[in-house]
């Protein structure tokens, strides 16, 4: 999968950056430190991609226990069964 592409940044308050991405997904980032936070993102943003969910809401500037929160996908369109 393509990691989602970055839409807005914003100042948050004075510590952090509020992140929005195309694909309706939000990240917190610290002033400092990006390199570390941008591979937290993409390491966990995979992972739930590849374990069929999307991230919602993610906030990096935790180095361990990274509070994450996640959506539904779209419901899935029923199938017509012919008997």
């Amino acid at each position: 999968s393509v990691t989602p592409r970055l839409v807005q940044i914003s100042e948050r308050n004075e510590f952090s950056l509020h992140v929005e991405f195309d694909d309706n997904s939000e990240a917190v980032f610290g002033l400092f430190d990006h390199q570390r936070q941008l591979a937290d993102f993409r390491r966990i943003w995979q992972h739930a991609t590849e374990n069929g969910r999307l991230l919602a809401n993610i906030n990096l500037i935790p180095r361990r226990n990274i509070p994450v929160t996640f959506r539904s996908p779209a419901p899935r369109k029923a199938m017509v069964v012919e008997e």
